[in-house]
């Protein structure tokens, strides 16, 4: 076995290692993130590689075993009013509590204008709408 063959194993058997594997290894690379989310913070540029990869970790299981599905402009836009604590009559400045509803309600989309003056409101992207 040559040496690039074998010298490939072995990182690969450590990558793997390094893998989240279970819900407790998890909420140690969370609490390692905020670690050195403070270093960083604090000026140690030498942590920012390190904060890199562990966030990629992270994100990595978080994929594998919490995705998150596709919504819809109208789901988008209720969960938004109920982290503002809004309700229909509040976006009145953005569309007809009728268009708001059938927005809500999944039966119509909201227009680039609405969608640029929701974004606008949420402080969001403009694509959470599409």
């Amino acid at each position: 076995m040559s040496y690039a063959v074998k010298d490939e194993r072995i990182a690969s058997a450590y990558m793997a290692s390094l893998k989240i594997h279970s819900e407790e290894e998890y909420e140690q690379r969370l609490e390692y993130v905020q670690l050195l989310m403070d270093r960083v913070n604090g000026g140690d540029d030498l942590s920012i590689p390190l904060l890199e990869y562990v966030s990629r970790l992270i994100e990595a299981y978080e994929d594998e075993h919490y995705p998150i599905e596709d919504s819809t402009p109208g789901q988008m836009l209720a969960f938004l009013m109920d982290q503002h604590g809004h309700r229909q009559k509040d976006l009145a400045g953005v569309a007809t509590q009728s268009v708001i509803s059938d927005i809500l309600n999944d039966k119509r989309v909201p227009t680039p204008a609405q969608i640029k003056k929701l974004a606008a409101m949420y402080r969001v992207n403009p694509s959470v709408f599409l």
